[in-house]
């Protein structure tokens, strides 16, 4: 009967820009909470394409951390959106 305020606007929202602008606050949240305090103050989420998605890092030691770190991280982030949508991973 009751239905979330997500699947309510999703229906309202048809229109293929307006609804990948709902999505893309759904991923920049997803990456927020899945990476820790001192990650997210050093990226900024840049862009999604083609399930590719771009963070921008502070400094390139940032960089190469994070990149040891990407399975784990697409992982929690796949697990937050509830989707496959992120295949990839791309910090510059």
């Amino acid at each position: 009967m009751f239905r979330r305020l997500k699947e309510s606007l999703l229906e309202v929202l048809k229109d293929e820009k307006l609804r990948d602008g709902f999505e893309w606050g759904d991923i920049i949240q997803a990456w927020e909470e899945s990476v820790g305090e001192a990650i997210r103050q050093n990226t900024k989420v840049k862009n999604i394409n083609r399930g590719t998605l771009t963070i921008k890092t502070s400094t390139p030691v940032w960089r190469s951390e994070l990149l040891f770190q990407k399975i784990e991280i697409l992982e929690k982030l796949n697990k937050k959106i509830k989707a496959q949508k992120i295949k990839e991973i791309r910090f510059l």
